[in-house]
């Protein structure tokens, strides 16, 4: 059966014509497309129909996607001079010279193409967005002369040499997970770059990056270093996920972080976050021992587990989650002090000591309960177990 999704700012009934603002079609059995035509859309969703002609799409549409339609060609929309956004993701194509008649076209989203001759995206200079993921390409030259564009995607591709992004200054966004990049260099000239997303490379070195950076993704790398960082006083996020990062001091004077996620690194010291106002902080997987220095930082969401915590004082933060980490690899144990000091911090909201191996002697579970009413807690989850769950077991005793 037909599956018809449409969202309609308007819809005006007029000499047998609807006009929708946009129309969604997902079927596999589609192959005839005049009927758009009567409905006089503008905007055209289609995915998955891998059966359909595309010759009978209206010629007046602003928007267009044929999303798995595998498609070999577009060449029968050379006459659809309106098109503001196409996006042709996830198809078969290798040749979109066609799209040099698209004088409006402003969006192109042409991932997942694996055969296509990029060199004619190059003549699109009034592109302002370009999405080409998982593509497979590493010839960044066609880039050049495409200097108006604000949003550039390029992940899961085979990049290593980005100089030629020097070129396009206007670059608000710019996201290259999963490539081979190790230099980020080129980047400091965009001066308008206000998200950088650039997880899963061969980063060690950082340099200097524009300062009007506002949200910075740098996971799964191999930094070390990053005291370029501290000239960036716009940063609001920052991800450093999987790095092999031990000194914070560059991110002390970083005062409009909001969110930073430091986990899986060589981190011990971590007094330079001491005055940060941070609403979001993951510290998980380090070898961090006390946590004294952010006691009194009041965030949302803590995440401290897989550490090496001694002693939990009364901490500000709403939402902590710490797992110790007593006797790597064999699991983890209560250590009822450690517990009687987090349950004196009267601000948390939830928390979570263990990941596994919990003690199920009833008179553990007894204690664990009434710390849990004198505390407050909202929610206490112990392993795979639940608050409701250690109530019950408490009821049969």
């Amino acid at each position: 059966m037909m599956h018809f999704i449409h969202n309609a700012v308007q819809i005006i009934k007029h000499k047998k014509k609807v006009i929708f603002n946009k129309f969604s079609i997902q079927n596999d059995n589609i192959t005839n497309l005049y009927f758009l035509r009567k409905l006089a859309v503008t905007k055209v969703e289609i995915q998955r129909c891998k059966k359909v002609n595309i010759i009978g799409l209206p010629e007046n549409l602003v928007e267009l996607s044929l999303i798995t339609c595998m498609l070999k060609n577009i060449d029968s929309l050379i006459n659809m001079k309106n098109i503001r956004l196409l996006n042709v993701s996830q198809n078969l194509l290798d040749n979109i010279d066609v799209l040099i008649n698209f004088l409006n076209l402003t969006t192109l989203k042409l991932s997942h193409n694996v055969d296509i001759n990029l060199q004619h995206v190059g003549l699109l200079v009034q592109v302002r967005e370009l999405i080409i993921d998982g593509i497979g390409f590493s010839d960044l030259q066609f880039l050049e002369n495409l200097t108006g564009l604000t949003y550039l995607s390029m992940n899961g591709n085979k990049i290593s040499d980005i100089s030629i992004i020097s070129h396009l200054i206007n670059l608000e966004q710019l996201f290259l997970n999963s490539n081979y990049i190790a230099d980020l260099s080129p980047l400091q000239s965009l001066i308008c770059l206000q998200t950088l997303i650039a997880n899963n490379n061969s980063i060690v070195n950082l340099s200097i990056l524009p300062v009007s950076l506002q949200s910075l993704q740098l996971c799964c790398n191999q930094i070390y270093n990053i005291c370029p960082l501290s000239s960036l006083c716009n940063l609001e996020l920052l991800y450093l996920d999987q790095n092999h990062i031990t000194d914070l001091q560059p991110l002390n004077n970083l005062k409009s972080l909001f969110k930073l996620k430091l986990s899986k690194n060589i981190i011990i010291n971590i007094i330079p976050l001491q005055d940060l106002n941070i609403n979001y902080l993951d510290l998980s997987g380090n070898l961090i021992l006390t946590v004294k220095p952010i006691q009194n930082m009041n965030c949302e969401l803590l995440l401290l587990q897989f550490n090496f915590i001694s002693e939990i004082l009364q901490m500000k933060a709403k939402n902590v989650i710490i797992a110790e980490q007593a006797n790597p690899p064999k699991g983890y144990q209560i250590v009822n002090k450690r517990i009687e000091a987090v349950f004196e911090t009267q601000n948390i909201q939830s928390l979570l000591l263990m990941r596994k191996n919990i003690k199920r002697q009833a008179d553990m579970k007894i204690q664990i309960l009434e710390m849990i009413e004198k505390a407050e807690m909202k929610i206490l989850k112990l392993s795979q177990f639940t608050v409701q769950m250690f109530e019950e077991d408490y009821a049969t005793q």
